[in-house]
């Protein structure tokens, strides 16, 4: 599958950039690798909340929750995993 965007809602903007940055601060252009390696298997993250996506970073504690529509990767949230589980579910309107 081919995905031609990216797109950022807002409730994830904030919590990637702080992803990103931590990603940096590590290694240069790790960041950049992880936008790609989503771009490219858009589909590695498992399904974990009816059609969203959960890619794990664990190096790092965050997951990033997507869904793909078409061409497109929406990402609805950025997490720290070390989060609350049931916290977790309430963003998702989990029971």
């Amino acid at each position: 599958m081919v995905v031609s965007e990216i797109v950022l809602l807002l409730s994830a903007d904030i919590n990637i950039q702080e992803a990103y940055e931590q990603f940096e601060a590590r290694s240069e252009r790790r960041g950049d690798r992880l936008l790609g390696l989503l771009s490219s298997f858009p589909e590695l993250g498992p399904l974990v909340y009816g059609s969203r996506r959960r890619l794990l970073m664990r190096e790092f504690n965050y997951g990033i929750f997507y869904t793909i529509t078409g061409h497109r990767i929406i990402v609805s949230n950025v997490f720290d995993l070390r989060s609350d589980p049931e916290w977790l579910r309430e963003q998702f309107g989990e029971d």
